[in-house]
């Protein structure tokens, strides 16, 4: 009962200050002819942020009305054909009635203009949305501006799609910003800084300067400063501590001037709030593997801690971290030359667990294993970037950039497990503990020279990449299986062994592409790469033999080597008009490998030859309408770990094996968008459809005991696509003041496999909708309703009678109250419902609900203490659920629970204007 009444407390709450509404009455004629102007725009702006209210024309006698106004500041906007603007400020706190309004032609006076532009504008290839447009509660961060803006999403962790596409770098007007992790910026900067936020695909320096798309893609968003914002520093600092032992320190300091921009960061947390990028896992060493699963998701694994990094559980456990940084940009000889740097320190420990439970479908049965593990993980990493940009002299340039990072992880993993038959009798039960020491340093670097020759169009441009990786690390497997039959033990085996590995990977690759001007709207470019990798691994175990770990286990050792020689000759077209653009261009590609077995002494060399092509089509329709059609294929090398011919056994009850046969991975995306905009009706729809079919996709083949005991090798199949649909449509109700937000997104992914010596087919569907309510009451209220359902159906062909599919829902609903004395009351309350199924049967529904109060103090209002409560029911629990080809599990872990505390809040700023909340 207490969750519904909740619900209804917080929706009853947004209603309690809706105001009586008024209207404004007036007529529109020309000052020197006395006519009276039909069809006279009349826009009707809100006087804070210019955001638009009300629309409407004049009818035949210049008269014009417009009504459910509430009381407030507004901009009265007149426009007329050959007529200058005119622009009024009104103050509403009742019925207006204007009288005639007097408007002058632009050939008597041409002053006092005042442009109104769109909230959002199309740029070519780039979608600019102007910030002080949307409104957002005072002292917003850029993520809260984000979750206002059509067509872009921003879930829990911080994550951001835009028109349904995840993006990956988030800069500060075109400069990275502490690298490449986005919520530096969207998570510390504030909103009321922002003049634009661009989003596009973010091309390759090369393709950028010379124009013709080289398949290199980014999604990207670009936040554009105001000006105010680059003269003087301003910057936060948020503290907050409380019970049971939680606390939360950090701090960003920010000195922007038009040319030199300055910041520092700093955190100490155990609430998690630093945890770790995708990225940074690849840089604290541990010799990590990665497995593009047959259901197109990944898995990675720490080689010698069988810790299982999958999906969403980075940030699983209970951290504590460290998190310092400092970025530099600089811009000098009339922006000639260009310099951005950055460095940041993380360190952090976590302990945490986990239970899992998965059901294993098989031919002719099934079984269910039950997991139970807990871990400790000790970790830091220094990690540096940099980028040089320098304007040799009008016609040619030269860009370097170079990042590097070097990690230390130690992990400590203890597992118990058993697999039970469809009536509860036990397979097997296992015991294992792993531990591990690892170390990884890396570095990049990158030489992009460019010349414009003097024909318009034509240049030449020539790139250098050189990448190195190293790792090594040592750890300890310690296991216990039992196996069983009808209940009765079988059979029982240990292992005892060290583990040892080394792998370090180098690459050079250089491009040169040459343009040639073709008429005056075309454009063809010719280009040649060279390639080179060489990479090695090494993974070493030793049994125990007389206390000591000397004698090295032949079935799970191996020393491979693996070179590649490319070369990639192409040519590319691109024609751009003011109503539409499109390229079409191809690569041909050859590929030379060479596979060394170290231990073994063979050696095995392959030859691929295959074509890269893309077809890009876009057609502008009409202002802030337009149609997107592109092609592309390309091709994916395995990596070196689904190469080596290696037993890993880190699990030995699930031994991955590599296999040095894999041919390349092609694959092909067709894709489809369609965006829309109007500015006066508040209406944007954005859609985008991709089909993508898969040849020789890198796939497994499962051999499954009847002990319960996996082996799993990788090869090539064919046949697996995927097939995804995402709709985006938002609407602004000027009467109710409220704007509306609908989602619906469609994947369906098919996948093959083998097991046990029979072919598999996996078809997994997964419809998701979505619709958001937002309604803010300046200087009173704010709130925003949410709510999505997702429905998942996944069969499988070896057991066609085994049908998967539940279904997940979650509301939400945040609510800021102003309240007297300068305190502001916020409230947020997520609940995650999911469906039970046979084998899922635990209630895993949670509701989470935290609330925060504060009150500005100090002579600027700049300053906000209060108290917080975080998962006041205490029922926080980390969770997911997963769907493969021939398995379904979902697993929980342990996660930060209720605590409470006290809060301080600095929004601090120099910058010649007072600082805005």
């Amino acid at each position: 009962m207490l969750k519904p009444l909740l619900f209804c407390l917080l929706f009853g709450l947004g209603q309690w200050s809706l105001a009586q509404t008024f209207k404004i009455d007036g007529r529109v004629q020309d000052t020197t002819n006395q006519l009276l102007l039909e069809n006279a725009s009349i826009v009707l702006l809100k006087g804070k942020d210019s955001t638009l209210v009300k629309f409407t024309r004049a009818n035949a006698n210049g008269n014009f009305s417009l009504a459910g106004l509430d009381s407030g500041a507004y901009i009265l906007l007149l426009t007329y054909p050959g007529y200058a603007d005119y622009v009024d400020m009104l103050t509403v706190n009742g019925n207006l009635n204007l009288g005639k309004l007097a408007m002058i032609t632009k050939a008597v006076a041409l002053q006092n203009v005042i442009v109104r532009g769109s909230p959002i504008r199309m740029r070519g290839d780039t979608l600019a949305y102007v910030a002080d447009s949307f409104k957002v509660r005072e002292g917003a961060t850029v993520e809260d501006l984000l979750r206002k803006l059509p067509g872009i999403q921003v879930n829990s962790k911080g994550e951001i799609t835009a028109q349904g596409e995840k993006v990956q770098k988030v800069l500060v007007d075109g400069e990275e910003f502490f690298g490449d992790d986005p919520t530096m910026a969207t998570k510390n900067l504030q909103s009321s800084i922002v003049k634009e936020v661009q989003v596009f695909d973010r091309k390759s320096e090369q393709a950028t300067f010379t124009g013709v798309d080289d398949g290199e893609k980014t999604k990207t968003i670009n936040l554009k400063l105001k000006d105010e914002a680059q003269r003087g520093y301003f910057g936060k600092v948020n503290l907050a501590g409380g019970m049971p032992k939680n606390y939360n320190a950090e701090a960003m300091v920010n000195k922007f001037t038009k040319q030199k921009k300055i910041s520092v960061f700093g955190l100490a947390s155990n609430v998690n709030n630093a945890g770790l990028e995708w990225s940074d896992e690849t840089n604290y060493g541990g010799g990590m593997s990665t497995q593009v699963n047959d259901d197109g998701g990944v898995s990675m694994w720490m080689t010698g801690d069988n810790i299982d990094y999958n999906n969403n559980n980075f940030n699983e456990g209970l951290p504590t971290a460290i998190n310092i940084g400092g970025q530099f940009s600089n811009k000098w000889r009339e922006d000639k030359e260009k310099l951005n740097g950055s460095y940041r320190f993380r360190q952090q420990g976590t302990q945490g667990g986990s239970n899992a439970v998965t059901q294993f479908v098989l031919p002719d049965t099934q079984y269910v294993n039950r997991e139970n593990t807990d871990f400790r993980t000790q970790r830091f990493l220094n990690r540096a970037n940099a980028t040089y940009d320098f304007k040799i002299d009008s016609t040619q340039s030269l860009f370097i950039s170079a990042n590097g990072s070097y990690g230390k992880s130690e992990l400590n993993g203890n597992f118990i497990g058993e697999a039970l038959s469809p009536k509860g009798v036990a397979i097997n039960q296992s015991t294992r503990q792993t531990t591990n020491t690892s170390f990884n340093s890396n570095i990049n670097t990158n030489l992009l020279w460019r010349k414009k020759l003097k024909k318009k169009g034509r240049t030449i441009s020539t790139s250098i990449n050189q990448t190195f990786n190293n790792s090594n690390g040592n750890g300890f497997l310690r296991n216990y299986n039992q196996f069983f039959s009808n209940g009765q033990l079988l059979s029982f085996d240990t292992t005892d062994q060290k583990k040892q590995n080394k792998n370090y990977e180098v690459g050079l690759e250089t491009r040169v592409a040459y343009t040639e001007p073709v008429g005056k709207k075309g454009i063809v470019e010719l280009n040649y790469e060279l390639g080179f990798t060489d990479a090695e691994n090494e993974q070493l175990s030793f049994d125990k033999e007389n206390d000591k770990y000397e004698s090295l286990n032949a079935n799970f050792s191996n020393s491979f080597r693996y070179k590649t020689l490319s070369h990639n000759i192409g040519t590319a077209y691109r024609f751009t008009d003011k109503k539409y653009n499109f390229q079409i261009g191809g690569n041909l590609l050859s590929n030379q490998w060479e596979q060394r077995n170290l231990i073994k002494d063979s050696t095995i060399n392959r030859n691929f030859t295959n074509f890269n092509g893309i077809v890009n089509f876009y057609y502008k329709i009409k202002q802030q309408t337009g149609v997107r059609l592109n092609y592309n294929v390309n091709t994916t090398n395995p990596t070196i770990n689904q190469l080596q011919p290696l037993a890993d056994n880190n699990n030995p009850l699930n031994i991955m094996i590599g296999n040095p046969n894999l041919k390349l991975r092609v694959n092909h995306r067709l894709s489809a968008s369609y965006n829309q905009y109007q500015v006066l009706g508040g209406r944007s729809l954005w859609t985008n459809f991709s089909f993508t079919p898969i040849t020789n996709d890198i796939s497994t083949l499962d051999s499954v005991d009847a002990v319960g005991r996996r082996f799993t090798q990788f090869i090539n199949v064919a046949g697996n696509y995927s097939l995804d649909g995402y709709v985006d449509y938002s609407q602004e109700i000027k009467a109710w003041d409220l704007s509306v937000n609908i989602g619906l997104n469609y994947d369906k992914n098919v996948r093959h496999n083998i097991v046990n010596s029979q072919a598999n087919k996996v078809v997994s569907n997964r419809l998701t909708t979505s619709v958001g309510l937002n309604k803010s009451k300046e200087d009173k209220f704010d709130i925003s309703v949410e709510a999505e359902f997702g429905y998942n159906h996944s069969t499988s062909s070896i057991r066609a009678d085994i049908t998967t599919q539940f279904w997940t829902f979650e509301p939400n609903i945040s609510l800021g109250l102003e309240l007297p004395w300068k305190i502001r009351l916020e409230t947020n309350a997520n609940y995650y419902i999911r469906q039970r199924t046979e084998v899922f049967a635990n209630n895993n529904n949670v509701l989470l609900w935290t609330g925060r109060i504060n009150k500005k103090i100090g002579k600027k209002q700049d300053i906000r203490i209060g108290l917080m409560v975080n998962d006041i029911l205490n029922q926080n629990q980390g969770f997911n659920r997963e769907i493969s080809t021939n398995f379904i599990s979902e697993r929980t872990n342990i996660v930060l629970r209720r605590y409470a505390g006290l809060t301080f809040l600095w929004n601090f700023a120099k910058n010649g204007k007072p600082q805005e909340w």
